[in-house]
């Protein structure tokens, strides 16, 4: 399925082909399209494959970004932070993850949004954006070719970015279900 096909959401997950023919992924962190401008925030994995990423490769890759230790005005989860980074860290807490963004403007999208294919959905924690420390414009293909043919991880090591395992953002089923609970009332409400 091609990205112009569906509305992205936060946590959909796309391929696209680089210059050398490598697949990469990106996934989706933040949305703005309820007022101009337009604009989609995405974070970079670390899949770089020659065949065309799987469902099950995504479940497994990593992400660039970075554990915070500071606390920020929103609205977490205590629970929710208590889980990020619990088997790999527990000597950090508390911690947020937050994720290196790659700003792409709506109308930017809209000229190479045939090179995308969508993967899936997965369920990840909000306000990656907010609670990560950097981002850069990549409203281009030519941008995309640039970051992730250089060498990213070196790139990434000096803008203090870590390769961070999917897994921890990933919202666990207590969350989901509560997010599904909120729902149900609010449909009793407006029926």
């Amino acid at each position: 399925m091609r990205i112009k096909d569906i509305n992205i959401q936060v946590g959909d997950f796309f391929s696209f082909k680089t210059a050398d023919e490598t697949y990469r992924v990106i996934f989706c962190i933040e949305t703005q399209v309820k007022k101009s401008p337009f604009y989609y925030l995405f974070a970079a994995t670390t899949i770089n494959t020659t065949y065309r990423p799987t469902k099950q490769d995504v479940k497994e890759c990593g992400f660039y970004g970075i554990v915070n230790r500071k606390k920020f005005y929103l609205k977490t989860n205590k629970n929710a932070e208590s889980i990020m980074w619990k088997d790999d860290f527990p000597e950090l807490n508390p911690f947020i993850v937050g994720a290196f963004h790659l700003i792409i403007n709506r109308k930017d999208l809209l000229k190479f949004e045939g090179d995308f294919e969508f993967i899936e959905n997965l369920p990840i924690r909000e306000n990656l954006h907010m609670t990560g420390n950097s981002g850069m414009n990549a409203s281009s293909q030519e941008s995309l070719n640039k970051l992730f043919l250089s060498d990213i991880d070196n790139y990434m090591g000096i803008q203090g970015q870590k390769s961070i395992v999917l897994t921890c953002i990933l919202k666990n089923k207590e969350e989901l279900q509560d997010t599904k609970n909120l729902w149900s009332k609010l449909k009793s409400i407006w029926k």
